[in-house]
């Protein structure tokens, strides 16, 4: 079902059982070119929320680039010093400072949903990522900005990890069944940034994306959206740009009397067709 249907049957308590809206979050170019074909394919409505800062930058998310930063072959100082907003962190590299084309092919199956990090980059990586996602834009930027003048090369743009651009942006709004909502400008962690940087990063983001497509943009997916990152102002402050509905990822199903300014959402990860199967089972208590 389109996410605000499923919205309004949850509401009711009129949802069928296993009803599903399919949402995506951040805007990756591959949402257009390896997902919409499938979901168009079998009939599925999705809605997509789109970060619109690397829309006319012509760069990667942040996250991705400082991944480039850091866990790509090359060379940083042993003894890593960063500024991060008023502080400055430092990290003892050691060995890793210097990092191979083979220990990147050796660590190629991390994730950050690992516990142990094979690695110091791979730590400093977390470390950064936590640090970043409580900053504004201009302090990101400034970090990440110091970050690539110490390894002597600027991130560039990956067609694995490339975002959307206007034009795609375009093509998606142009698909039957295919919606589109905001996820701020540059992806912080709404909750910990003043009201009034919240409140901008809601606008703008909505504003840029109305301005491409042409329609109002009224559905949000809070950035992370975890307890830590979705507060009562923050929601708030999203009802106050125009927001009627919006997501957390916050698990959970939509029950009756559901806040439309915080839907829970399961997130799915890079499962089998048979471990999904599993999941989809002890969500909906529906067989697979």
């Amino acid at each position: 079902m389109p996410l605000e249907a499923l919205v309004d049957c949850s509401q009711r308590g009129a949802a069928p059982p296993g009803a599903v809206a399919v949402t995506f979050d951040d805007g990756y170019a591959d949402n257009l070119d390896r997902a919409l074909p499938l979901l168009r394919q079998a009939g599925v409505p999705a809605t997509i929320f789109i970060a619109t800062g690397p829309l006319g930058n012509h760069q990667e998310f942040w996250w991705d680039r400082l991944e480039q930063l850091l866990l790509e072959p090359g060379r940083l100082p042993a003894q890593l010093h960063l500024p991060i907003g008023r502080r400055e962190l430092r990290w003892d590299l050691g060995s890793s400072a210097i990092y191979t084309a083979d220990d990147r092919a050796r660590d190629a199956g991390w994730t950050v949903e690992d516990r142990d990090c094979p690695t110091a980059r791979h730590r400093v990586y977390i470390d950064l990522c936590r640090g970043l996602r409580v900053l504004s834009s201009e302090s990101r930027e400034h970090t990440l900005e110091a970050l690539a003048n110490l390894g002597g090369a600027q991130p560039r743009v990956r067609d694995s990890h490339r975002p959307l651009n206007a034009t795609d942006v375009a093509a998606w709004a142009d698909t039957s069944q295919m919606t589109i909502g905001s996820h701020t400008d540059s992806h912080p962690s709404l909750a910990q940034l003043p009201a009034d940087l919240q409140l901008r990063e809601i606008t703008a983001g909505r504003d840029a994306l109305e301005a491409l497509t042409g329609r109002a943009v009224e559905t949000f997916a809070y950035p992370f959206g975890g307890p830590d990152d979705v507060s009562g102002a923050t929601a708030r402050l999203a009802r106050r740009a125009g927001i009627s509905l919006a997501c957390t990822a916050q698990p959970g199903s939509v029950q009756p009397g559901v806040d439309p300014l915080r839907i829970p959402r399961i997130v799915v990860r890079d499962w089998s067709k048979a471990e999904f199967l599993r999941h989809w089972s002890s969500w909906t208590g529906l067989p697979a």
